[in-house]
């Protein structure tokens, strides 16, 4: 089964989590994710490229995993999680990794989680999901 069969390529668009991130994704029919990233949070100023994979349950739920590396900081986030394409949101654990070359390389993965919903300019003017 391809990814385009569990109607997977209306996952492409924009997102924001709870902190103001912006992520903006095209999702091909390999389940190849590409697109880019804009934090509100940390020292990475700008879009960041971004790149990953879905791996899709019968439409519309699936499972996204998705890295970025942050320009200037020396560091690398990775997510990984779901996402529902009915309730507009995905829901994703990450591991962010710093470059700690000393004595406190110990603290140098932080971890959380973000919850990405729907851009609501990713909308159409009848409030229907736009294609991705």
């Amino acid at each position: 089964m391809t990814v385009q069969e569990t109607q997977v390529g209306t996952l492409g668009g924009c997102w924001h989590n709870q902190l103001g991130t912006r992520l903006e994704i095209a999702v091909d029919g390999r389940g190849v994710v590409s697109g880019a990233i804009r934090s509100e949070v940390g020292g990475a100023g700008g879009d960041q490229p971004v790149a990953g994979y879905v791996a899709p349950w019968p439409a519309p739920r699936g499972v996204i995993g998705l890295v970025v590396r942050w320009e200037g900081t020396h560091s690398v986030t990775a997510w990984s999680g779901h996402f529902d394409l009915e309730a507009g949101l995905i829901a994703a654990n990450w591991l962010l990794t710093a470059a700690e070359f000393d004595h406190n390389e110990w603290q140098a993965t932080r971890v959380g989680n973000d919850t990405f919903r729907r851009d609501a300019s990713d909308r159409a003017p009848d409030g229907a999901r736009r294609p991705g």
